[in-house]
């Protein structure tokens, strides 16, 4: 089981992820209040994973994760977010953050997250060898006789989502590849039967759409609209023109166009 670096500048929380944390089998390795004593921690101990708080006193979470990942960059670091704070989830994931958990969460949801990536983190080095720099290509783009449904990737979150009773948001922050949609499928379908009346799509940010996945965005969003949701989406003019103009279904569809 893993050796874990807890983060966060509320002792109560500390002790509520540890207790967790040694709950599921794993240890805590160490504790940090800020990111001062998270850097130093990372250096001393060389933990398997990090839960990281982002606000805390001195030296934030964000800064803190670009000090780790420079002293290792394989290092796990999971980002323990409170509601409200999705871009500053999204700078995490962009200086290497694997994952992130809002605040409050289940133990099991805490617990399923850290095992996702632990688990995903045993076959790294086979992934590397496999796929080299082509990692982040889309899927029609990999390398001859490597199916990438068939291998597990290092686990990097593909969206952020900012959500409240009424709407919710979801900022796309890698490029996307086809298994990613069942986890955002998963959670559209969970808000559209709460009621949620609004959903907002951010394509913005990175390189999300390519050819292997625009017909898969194109049917998420026929479906959301279909169901009675207010949808609007954010993407590069070129994106819409190439991808997303000429879908009838999409008429519904509210875009924003931005240039590049």
């Amino acid at each position: 089981m893993a050796q874990v670096l807890v983060v966060d500048d509320a002792l109560i929380m500390r002790r509520t992820i540890g207790g967790m944390l040694e709950k599921n089998g794993h240890t805590v390795a160490a504790e940090a209040g800020n990111g001062v004593q998270a850097v130093e921690a990372y250096r001393q101990h060389r933990p398997d994973l990090v839960t990281m708080d982002i606000t805390m006193p001195g030296m934030d979470g964000i800064e803190a994760l670009k000090q780790i990942v420079a002293l290792d960059p394989a290092a796990r670091v999971m980002i323990v977010s409170a509601l409200g704070q999705q871009h500053k989830v999204f700078d995490a994931l962009q200086y290497g953050a694997k994952s992130y958990i809002l605040k409050p969460f289940k133990e099991e949801r805490l617990i399923g997250v850290i095992n996702d990536i632990l688990e995903n983190r045993t076959c790294g080095d086979f992934v590397s060898e496999r796929l080299g720099n082509r990692m982040a290509e889309p899927e029609d783009k990999l390398p001859p006789g490597v199916d990438l449904a068939a291998i597990s990737l290092p686990h990097t979150a593909a969206f952020a989502a900012e959500e409240d009773s009424e709407s919710l948001k979801v900022t796309v922050v890698r490029q996307f590849v086809q298994r990613d949609f069942a986890e955002l499928s998963r959670l559209t379908a969970e808000r559209a039967a709460s009621g949620a009346g609004q959903f907002s799509l951010d394509l913005t940010k990175c390189q999300a759409v390519h050819d292997g996945v625009a017909p898969g965005f194109a049917d998420l969003l026929e479906k959301l609209a279909l169901a009675g949701l207010q949808v609007r989406v954010s993407c590069h003019t070129q994106d819409y023109l190439r991808f997303f103009r000429n879908v009838p279904a999409l008429g519904a569809v509210e875009f924003i166009l931005l240039k590049k």
